[in-house]
């Protein structure tokens, strides 16, 4: 009965997509009935997205070869992703290259890093537009597709476009934080565009490895916590090495796979392809094409009121209109000072314990060393002697970040809560009076507005 629901819901919103179409190509040609074809496809192929998303370095790639069961795609200790690439079911590995301007190119696997790493494809010179890879792995079978993107947040700004362009197509996303540094707000920022589309988040802690257990454990209690107050809603977060995943999987280890976490994550994965995946593809083409009739509503109802209007009202609501924007456009100019002002207030509070934290480190560190001299007689073991001091200033400076940038983070949020809130009413009140200008009312988007850090916290140890 449920499967017999199931196929007669599919075929009515087939049917709707093709009365979509042919609206879309009598009122402007093409391009709804385009987007209308590629949505008819995806429910015709039952094609599942499933995308995995977050910042550079992360390790979305080693997390992709985990699932996949090897090293399949090429990772790097530098930001290396700059090309969107699926990795779909097939008998064999074979891989196609797609380029802007519609040739399709088919390679070896092994020459896949020419085409999508910033390393051999800088600034996408070859102006690829995306990777699709067959791969034998029993979990793409029935029409998924694994998607990797390039990181966001990156020196690279394409990468963070190509990712950000990919969104609108996922159906469930694997969103991938780690263990170090902790999830950031500018990841926060990102999360929500992704909630927008996708119809399921996943959330995967990775680089666990680098963690005692005490240090797992307030880790994921942190980003739980960051997370769930962010979607206003409890969330799972999975914690697992996606690099010791991989290394288990090619040595055939079970045991060290149970160990890495990741095992965990692949079966309620794998449960929810199983039983929710149908209905996902369903909601995430009805989803779609519901955008795309708003969009045509939208149209419609503004060339129907311009031309009930005449050159004179035109002209009027145009001058009107212009009037609202150079008023916020003041609005925004007069925000930023203050916000400025309130950034360089707890710049200063930050430096005054960056201080502190000097003194304290550098009287441990004196008791340290007189300690080891203390014990160590005769001439010193400058080896020694510099792994001490690398300990002492890492026990002290992780300390130190972990506590400051979550304080850090709530001091920000309660100092711009005023600035969030004016920036929200400025985009509710310029829709409202858009709107009543040319007498029609407006389909708008979600809109979350938020402020988002430009950098985090780093260092390193030099001579």
């Amino acid at each position: 009965m449920v499967q017999e629901t199931f196929a007669a819901e599919r075929e009515r919103l087939g049917q709707l997509l093709g009365e979509l179409a042919a609206f879309g190509r009598a009122r402007d040609g093409d391009r709804v009935a385009e987007a209308v074809a590629a949505l008819e496809t995806k429910l015709q192929e039952n094609r599942f997205n499933a995308v995995v998303v977050g910042e550079f370095k992360r390790g979305k790639t080693t997390f992709v070869n985990a699932l996949l069961g090897a090293s399949v795609l090429p990772t790097a200790v530098v930001p290396l992703t700059s090309i969107v690439t699926a990795v779909t079911w097939g008998p064999e590995p074979r891989a196609e290259v797609r380029f802007a301007d519609g040739r399709v190119l088919t390679v070896p696997p092994e020459e896949l890093p020419r085409y999508i790493t910033e390393r051999e494809n800088p600034g996408n010179r070859l102006r690829v537009e995306r990777a699709v890879l067959s791969w034998p792995a029993e979990d793409l079978r029935d029409g998924v597709y694994l998607v990797d993107t390039p990181g966001v947040g990156s020196v690279y700004r394409h990468n963070t476009d190509a990712a950000r362009r990919f969104v609108p197509e996922a159906d469930v996303a694997i969103f991938l934080t780690s263990v170090d540094p902790p999830v950031s707000e500018s990841e926060l920022a990102f999360l929500r565009e992704v909630r927008e589309h996708a119809e399921r988040v996943f959330f995967v802690l990775n680089k666990i490895d680098y963690l005692s257990p005490e240090d797992l454990a307030e880790a994921v209690g942190f980003t739980e916590g960051v997370l769930a107050r962010a979607l206003d809603r409890p969330v799972r977060v999975y914690p697992l090495s996606a690099r010791r995943a991989v290394e288990a999987k090619v040595a055939g280890d079970p045991a060290a796979l149970e160990a890495s976490g990741f095992a965990a994550f692949e079966r309620d994965l794998r449960a929810f392809l199983l039983r929710e995946k149908g209905r996902a593809v369903l909601r995430s083409v009805a989803r779609r094409a519901l955008g795309l009739c708003a969009d045509e509503r939208n149209a419609i109802d503004v060339e129907e009121r311009a031309r009930a209007l005449s050159a004179a009202e035109l002209a009027d609501a145009r001058e009107r209109l212009e009037a609202v924007f150079e008023r916020v456009r003041q609005e925004r100019d007069d925000l930023r000072p203050l916000l400025e002002a309130e950034t360089r207030r707890l710049i200063a509070g930050l430096e005054e314990e960056l201080d502190a934290l000097a003194v304290r480190t550098e009287r441990r560190l004196r008791e340290e060393v007189r300690a080891f001299l203390a014990t160590h007689p005769g001439r010193p073991d400058r080896e020694a002697l510099r792994r001490l001091t690398e300990d002492v200033l890492r026990d002290e400076i992780d300390g130190f970040r972990l506590a400051e940038e979550r304080a850090l983070a709530d001091r920000f949020r309660a100092t711009t809560a005023r600035f969030v809130e004016r920036t929200g009413s400025l985009v509710a009140e310029t829709l409202a009076l858009c709107g009543t200008i040319l007498g029609v009312e407006l389909a708008a988007p979600p809109l979350e507005v938020g402020l988002a850090g430009g950098s985090r916290f780093s260092y390193s140890f030099f001579e």
